[in-house]
C-alpha cells in the first residue's frame, strides 16, 4: 500500500539528487522527533514520489529483515512504469543494529544469523541506514550511528546521528539494481 505520493510539480522543479538528499534530512528530522522510524520504501518516478511501508510484523514472524521486501516493492513501481512516468531512484530507510566481528568470525556464524539476533547482542551499535539505489546505478548506503539521551533505551531522545564510513562496502545485497527495462 502506498501511504504518500506527490504530483508533478516536485519532480519537475527539483532534480532527483536533491530530492534523495531531501528524503534523508526528512527522515533525520523524524528520527529525533519522534525517537524511531518505521522501516520506509520511498520512490521517485518522474512525475511523483511516494512510500511505502516495510511490514516489520511478517518481517518478525519470517525471522528476516524488512528490507526482504525490497524486491517485490522496487518490481511493483517498474510494473507501473509507463513511457511518460518511470521509477527513477528508490531509497530504503531504517533504523538498524551493527555488530563488529573480528576477521576470524566463522561463515557458520555469520549465516545461522537471523533477524533480531544482533538485537541482543553486547557491544552493538544501533544506527540509522539508508539505501539508495537509482536507475542503472549499484545501490549506495549510508549510515549514521544512533546517540541517545539514555543509551540502550530505544524509546529514549536521540541526541546525536555520526555519519559512519563504510569505506568501499557500500553496497547492500537486499536493495536490487534496475533498468528501464526492469531487475537487474
Amino acid at each position: 500500500m502506498i501511504i504518500a505520493t506527490q504530483g508533478t510539480e516536485a519532480i519537475r522543479t527539483e532534480g532527483v539528487e536533491v530530492m534523495i538528499a531531501k528524503n534523508i534530512e526528512i527522515t533525520k528530522k523524524l528520527l529525533k522527533l519522534r525517537g524511531f522510524i518505521t522501516p520506509a520504501f520511498l520512490f521517485i518516478t518522474d512525475k511523483r514520489f511516494g512510500m511505502q511501508l516495510f511490514d516489520t510484523d511478517l518481517a518478525t514472524a519470517t525471522k528476516s529483515s524488512p528490507l526482504e521486501q525490497c524486491y517485490s516493492f522496487v518490481k511493483d513501481q517498474l510494473d507501473k512504469n509507463t513511457k511518460d512516468d518511470r521509477l527513477l531512484a528508490y531509497q530504503c530507510v531504517s533504523e538498524a543494529w551493527l555488530k563488529v566481528m573480528s576477521g576470524n568470525t566463522d561463515k557458520k556464524t555469520l549465516n545461522g544469523m537471523r533477524y533480531g539476533d544482533i538485537e541482543k547482542m553486547a557491544g552493538r551499535i544501533e544506527m540509522l541506514m539508508c539505501t539508495t539505489v537509482k536507475r542503472n546505478c549499484k545501490p549506495v548506503l549510508q549510515a549514521w550511528d544512533i546517540k541517545r539521551k539514555i543509551e540502550g533505551i530505544e524509546t529514549s531522545s536521540v541526541v546525536s546521528l555520526k555519519e559512519r564510513d563504510f569505506g568501499s562496502e557500500t553496497d547492500s545485497p537486499k536493495t536490487p539494481m534496475f533498468s528501464e527495462s526492469g531487475l537487474i
